[in-house]
């Protein structure tokens, strides 16, 4: 099953505790935002990051917030 989870910028690593139980037990996920967490991030990277956002929740079986 694909899985997508969403959650602020805030819960970073809670997002990566519950990714890994999840693909730890088979799961694929289909984007991981928190590695593009960062100070340093620009408008065209925001643009990018939304966009692969959508893409992993449109191809993911189960989003979870």
């Amino acid at each position: 099953m694909k899985f997508y989870i969403g959650s602020g910028m805030k819960n970073c690593e809670l997002v990566n505790n519950y990714a890994k139980l999840l693909t730890d037990n088979g799961w694929e996920q289909t984007y991981d935002w928190v590695k593009n967490v960062s100070d340093d991030v620009c408008l065209k990277d925001m643009i990018e990051y939304a966009t692969l956002e959508s893409q992993g929740i449109v191809d993911s079986d189960i989003v979870i917030i």
